[in-house]
């Protein structure tokens, strides 16, 4: 009985410790993790918040085309400077905090925005004179309107989220790499699926 005892006490006292230390190491991990996460978010940021500079001003000059009437000419380059602005430089961009962001508000913020974005681009790089000669009917003031305010919506939701980043807890594994389909994907989607259920 007492060699039980002896041996007993000291096993289970060594085991709790054992115990002990293992929770305090996960603990440990875990607040070491998400401090890595913030500081890698906080690095960024700076790089973050050029970019959404960068998407406002080009937002900007999308902007004035809705409310100053332009000659073919200036449209004409007009339509060239923001395809080699998006093109060139800002979708690249966009699709590497898209993908690779720590932050996953960020991430989903710049898909929408994008999705948002994408129809005021591939409208603004349509001149006047190319509707014309393609037979499309040229857009109204509220036509135009009504593209740029959604990426409005977006930007603004962009701006509020990435100032945000640097001081929000990033959850632990909260991106594996794989992306969803596009806005137009999911619409063509949604479209199949409605067939389907209407013709059952």
């Amino acid at each position: 009985m007492d060699f039980l005892s002896l041996v007993v006490g000291p096993v289970i006292a060594a085991v709790l410790v054992l115990i002990g230390n293992a929770a305090f190491f996960r603990v440990q991990t875990t607040a070491k993790v998400k401090e890595e996460l913030r500081a890698f978010v906080r690095e960024l940021h700076p790089t973050t918040v050029d970019w959404v500079v960068d998407l406002d001003l080009l937002l900007r000059e999308l902007r004035s085309r809705s409310v100053s009437g332009e000659s073919s000419d200036t449209q004409t380059n007009f339509s060239q400077k923001v395809e080699s602005s998006w093109e060139g430089d800002l979708v690249g961009r966009t699709r590497k905090i898209r993908y690779g962001h720590p932050d996953p508000d960020v991430r989903t913020a710049a898909e929408d925005f994008e999705n948002a974005f994408i129809p005021l681009v591939v409208s603004a790089r349509t001149t006047d004179d190319q509707r014309r000669s393609s037979g499309w009917a040229l857009l109204t003031a509220q036509e135009y309107q009504d593209l740029l305010d959604p990426a409005e919506i977006a930007l603004e939701q962009l701006r509020a989220t990435v100032y945000e980043a640097p001081r929000r807890d990033v959850p632990k594994n909260s991106y594996d790499g794989s992306t969803g389909p596009s806005r137009s994907a999911r619409e063509r989607l949604r479209a199949k699926l409605d067939t389907a259920n209407n013709t059952e």
